[in-house]
């Protein structure tokens, strides 16, 4: 229980990677664009124009900063260095410490050179800074250097100006005088806060982190171990980590421009974390802690593919940190090392005994200590659970992509998004999608429950079995979980999170299966196509069976309009195939948008894209046209009565466009996408035969007059 809540402490206090009471040095970074980018390792390339290393980059010698610099740093390089082509790597090291000397106002016997690493034509010198022999803890500045002209390209510094204290003095509580850079009428203290109090143990530091982290540790088991390096002891006997030893570093930590405080350095490494941690050495008061193990990697079929058919590759760190500000294997109290998280819960549903809530089938990582999920999918296999880790990997992987995209697009907290922790941003919380993988109460098929925000919907994949003696699973097909993770959506925000019953007559019905094939189908369109795409749904996973027609714009291959709708008295047409009717005007609007105002890769609107610099403004000009889609549509949800017709849904569409992108032409290409199936200007609500019952449909192809 005590692990349980120093975590619930530990992710949401220090998770944020500051302390109230720890100062952060000021970030440099600086890039010159005087020297020309790396050469080829090439001798008979013509060689770079040699500028001054001085004449560049060192600081005005009539500059107030360099005046007071110079009142303190006794060995002062102001003069120029001369390049040579094949500078040694002593003449490296000169280049970049006087560069730091120079830029930052810093002494050299404060500098500390972790390593010099040389790659082609640059070479990179990387620096940790000392005081009273001791390491700043999270203190570091890097130089970058052309190896054949010697000129600084770049560098990187939080490190802390000597100018700013007094670096003749030891540990102590030390006044000294001296003229600050930014006021010159201000005397400063730099000192060490506790002075010259008594220092505690490692082992004592160790027993009080130790208990902070909620384990007991018998002081008597612990003993120094050989480590055969010079600047870290490795303290054995402790029991709760993964190798049975901390390793601690004596080392400073700043609490603000002046003044610091000696620390232990621990290094602990569990089972599924790997925790650094500051632990002042005299009050033994926890500073900092971080936990290492942050970035996350799957083997999963892309977001913009169909399904496993197109192939997996290693995704990378893929959530948008706006939707998911703490990744997707963390929900504010814990780290989870298996497929669980803040926004899903992905298990496998071999066994219906097991409650959906109890289900713990978690796939872990492939790895003891990193969130890695890399499990290759089987192509030769006949049975869907010899690759039941893929599956349930690659379903953990695209629902918390369609987390993320809906969430940049307004599915947020205050709508009714599935989360366990909403982060004091509204709605209601502990509902994060549980996605149920081989689901053993049927087959051929796949679905979505919601209920009202704060209860998890839940969504079961079913393994299909329409292809001889080969099973396929749903989990490995985004097109089917797009499909279902957007009835969770439509179900929360048409009518408003609190209820999820506006679905419930026939038009309705059909509205949400084709908006659940709508998103599946923009979301997997590609760079390179065009409105001659013709696409069979589902065709990996059922054989092409679970759609009647493909979606095309050819409707002689897919004929289905408005009038299709039309039923009999006391029947009605069946909801999925009265949602491909919508899907299939909604395929139409798709291009005429794109058409007009063009396409991106980059429709999750994520950093990782091609177009970066996107952002949902409204009346935007710019915004390509699938991404202007999705977001009008997502916001016509919103807008949408309860148990929607076909009018009604295409009347919300414009609506959303108007608030959004009150443009003629977005208008018009609305309009040409509706009319060519039937839901023109002029379509009109179903009649009914007064002798026959038959309700008709009756299709409209005008547009406006303006278009």
């Amino acid at each position: 229980m005590k692990t349980l809540l120093f975590f619930v402490f530990v992710i949401q206090c220090f998770e944020l990677y500051v302390n109230a009471s720890i100062y952060t040095p000021p970030r440099v970074h600086q890039v010159y664009e005087e020297v020309v980018s790396i050469e080829p390792d090439n001798d008979n390339i013509t060689e770079t124009p040699k500028i001054p290393v001085g004449q560049i980059y060192k600081r005005n010698e009539n500059s107030i900063f360099t005046k007071i610099k110079n009142l303190f740093v006794k060995n002062n390089t102001s003069k120029s260095f001369k390049k040579r082509q094949d500078n040694p790597i002593n003449n490296f090291k000169e280049i970049a410490i006087n560069h730091l000397i120079n830029e930052i106002g810093i002494t050299r016997d404060e500098l500390l050179i972790k390593d010099i690493i040389t790659d082609g034509g640059l070479v990179n010198v990387h620096f940790r800074q000392v005081i009273g022999g001791k390491e700043l803890s999270n203190v570091a500045a890097n130089v970058n250097i052309h190896r054949k002209t010697g000129n600084v390209i770049s560098y990187g510094s939080t490190l802390m100006p000597t100018v700013m204290r007094d670096t003749s003095q030891a540990e102590g509580d030390v006044d000294v005088e001296f003229i600050p850079v930014l006021s010159l009428d201000k005397i400063y203290n730099s000192k060490f806060i506790y002075g010259n109090q008594p220092k505690m143990s490692v082992n004592d530091a160790i027993m009080k982190f130790s208990t902070t982290l909620g384990y007991n540790v018998d002081a008597n088991q612990l003993v120094m171990v050989e480590n055969n390096r010079p600047d870290r002891i490795t303290i054995k006997g402790v029991g709760y980590t993964y190798d049975d030893t901390i390793d601690v570093e004596e080392k400073v930590i700043p609490l603000n421009a002046d003044s610091f405080d000696n620390v232990y350095e621990l290094t602990v490494e569990l089972e599924d974390h790997l925790f650094v941690a500051d632990i002042s050495t005299t009050t033994g008061e926890l500073y900092d802690i971080y936990d290492l193990a942050r970035s996350a990697t799957f083997r999963a079929v892309p977001w913009y593919n169909v399904d496993i058919g197109e192939g997996s590759q290693l995704i990378v760190d893929p959530e948008n940190k706006k939707a998911s500000p703490r990744g997707w294997n963390r929900d504010g109290r814990y780290l989870y090392y298996y497929t669980n998280g803040n926004n899903v819960k992905a298990v496998l549903d071999w066994d219906e005994s097991v409650s959906y809530t109890q289900n713990k089938k978690f796939i872990a990582t492939s790895t003891k200590k990193e969130l890695i999920f890399d499990y290759k999918f089987n192509s030769s296999a006949a049975k869907a659970r010899d690759n039941y880790q893929a599956a349930v990997t690659n379903a953990f992987y695209i629902t918390n992509i369609l987390h993320d995209f809906f969430y940049v697009y307004g599915f947020t907290e205050k709508y009714g998004n599935f989360q366990t922790n909403n982060w004091d941003k509204g709605g209601e919380d502990n509902d994060q999608l549980i996605v149920l993988v081989q689901n053993s109460s049927g087959n051929n098929n796949a679905y979505m429950i919601t209920g009202a925000d704060g209860k998890s919907p839940r969504m079961k994949l079913l393994i299909y079995n329409r292809i001889k003696e080969y099973e396929r699973d749903p989990a490995l097909s985004n097109q089917i979980i797009i499909h279902e993770y957007t009835h969770g959506v439509s179900g929360r925000l048409v009518g408003g999170p609190s209820q999820t019953s506006c679905f419930k007559d026939g038009e309705a019905d059909s509205i949400n299966e084709g908006l659940s094939d709508f998103f599946s189908l923009l979301l997997t369109t590609k760079k390179g196509e065009n409105r001659k795409k013709e696409l069979i749904w589902a065709k990996w996973l059922s054989n092409g069976t679970s759609r009647k027609y493909p979606y095309t714009m050819d409707q002689s291959v897919n004929p289905l309009t408005y009038n299709t709708l039309s039923h009999a008295k006391g029947s009605q047409v069946e909801a999925h195939f009265g949602g491909q009717v919508f899907a299939s005007i909604m395929y139409d609007v798709i291009w005429e948008v794109i058409d007009e105002y063009g396409f991106t890769s980059n429709i999750l609107l994520n950093t990782n894209g091609d177009d970066k610099n996107l952002s949902l403004e409204v009346n935007s000009k710019d915004l390509p046209g699938n991404v202007r889609l999705a977001k009008i549509v997502v916001d016509a949800l919103k807008l949408m009565p309860c148990n929607p017709t076909f009018i009604e849904a295409r009347d919300s569409i414009f609506l959303a466009q108007r608030q959004f992108s009150n443009f003629k032409r977005m208008r018009c290409a609305l309009w040409r996408g509706f009319a060519a199936r039937g839901l023109g200007v002029n379509a009109k609500a179903p009649s009914v035969n007064s002798s026959t019952g038959y309700v008709t449909y009756t299709n409209n192809h005008d547009i406006p007059s303006d278009c």
